[in-house]
């Protein structure tokens, strides 16, 4: 679950150009996925980690039934409609169904359907990104886009999204057997299925974690990081979740976002202060960054936050920064946590959407633009009763 942060405009020519030609529901070149004949196979599970995520200013949430929800900025067609008009409640995106995963880059909302197709949204509603087929998972940065195969190889468009950084999709070269992916601020991370860590991009923080500042075309090991299972890019910050439950994170620190007071980190270090897992029973599930902020989940459902606190976004009812994990009390049973420009949300296991922090374009989705330092619940379409996605698919 990446979740978004920086400030651009860039994203949206980006994902204009890749979208081009689009829109017709097959891929590239006219051929279906399942142009061979014969019964469509069963759709596959849904994963709660992959139905909440936030932009720069915006949330963007899949229900269990395959239906896409979005809120907050559209200046850039974040919500699919031409108006540009923010929404300070959810919408339901026409045209879009079967959806498996949804990802947030700084101005843009992008879409992976049941059938391996990637899908963005523009002004004029949903677009199909051509040339993409068997996609498993996707990741949206502040002006990229990477795109995984089934087959363990990884796609990206965009500004730091391949060595190139053409606008439309090509493969990153000197990858292969990934099994997640990460987009920041112009830089990436994949992990692969043997638990080590790649990064390539900007790296002026030492977002890259490889012990150094400079950029890198071409994606690298980050030597000394092992046995990974989950990763999460942040604006200019990076974390890491391993097998023994231990969070480990690198580059930008200036508020505290790798757990310490140190500046930055140009590898990675322990982020200390969070609970200690017991026999596989607690400890952390999942690990998110976000611009200035950082967050885990754990398998009790208990959601702990550190970092920036400037619009309430560690939901404790102050403003004061953390330089070390907090428990957010007000939330308990979430499955999954996004973190945008200065907001956090969670949803729940019943499928409720909870968020806190800045709200100065409606991405709180409580019909209000007052900020939050506390947690406050996503409205239904139009303002009427609650948001609800659906109950938990995979806890």
């Amino acid at each position: 679950m990446t979740k978004w942060y920086g400030i651009t405009a860039g994203m949206t020519a980006v994902l204009a150009l890749s979208a081009c030609g689009g829109g017709n529901g097959e891929v590239a070149g006219g051929e279906s996925r399942h142009a061979l004949g014969g019964a469509a196979p069963a759709p596959e599970p849904l994963v709660d980690a992959q139905r909440l995520a936030a932009g720069h200013e915006h949330v963007v949430g899949l229900g269990a039934d395959g239906r896409v929800y979005a809120w907050g900025r559209n200046d850039a067609g974040q919500l699919g409609t031409v108006s540009g008009r923010q929404s300070d409640v959810p919408v339901l995106i026409a045209g879009m169904s079967g959806v498996k995963a949804v990802e947030a880059g700084a101005f843009a909302t992008v879409m992976l359907k049941q059938d391996g197709t990637v899908w963005v949204l523009t002004p004029r509603g949903p677009q199909l990104v051509p040339g993409l087929v068997n996609v498993k998972a996707i990741a949206a940065g502040q002006s990229h886009v990477l795109a995984l195969q089934g087959d363990g190889n990884v796609w990206g468009w965009g500004r730091g999204g391949n060595a190139t950084g053409s606008a439309t999709p090509a493969v990153v070269a000197g990858l292969s057997h990934v099994k997640a992916i990460s987009a920041g601020q112009d830089y990436s991370v994949a992990l692969k299925a043997d638990g080590s860590v790649w990064t390539w991009g900007v790296n002026q923080f030492g977002q890259l974690g490889n012990g150094g500042t400079a950029y890198s075309a071409q994606p690298g090991v980050i030597v000394g990081l092992s046995n990974v299972r989950a990763v999460s890019a942040g604006e200019v910050h990076a974390l890491a979740l391993k097998d023994d439950g231990t969070v480990w994170g690198w580059g930008n620190n200036s508020y505290g976002q790798l757990g310490g007071t140190i500046y930055y980190a140009r590898s990675p270090v322990a982020v200390k202060g969070l609970p200690v897992p017991v026999a596989g029973m607690s400890g952390v599930k999942s690990v998110v960054a976000g611009a200035y902020n950082s967050g885990v989940v754990n398998w009790d459902g208990g959601v702990w936050v550190w970092g920036n606190n400037h619009y309430g976004q560690l939901g404790n009812g102050s403003h004061q920064v953390s330089y070390a994990p907090l428990k957010v009390n007000a939330v308990s049973d979430a499955v999954t946590m996004a973190i945008g420009s200065g907001f956090i949300s969670v949803l729940k296991a019943d499928g409720a959407v909870y968020s806190f922090g800045r709200n100065n374009s409606g991405q709180l989705g409580n019909n209000t633009r007052g900020n939050s330092s506390v947690p406050t619940q996503a409205v239904g379409i139009g303002g009427f009763g609650n948001l609800n996605l659906g109950a938990s698919v995979s806890r």
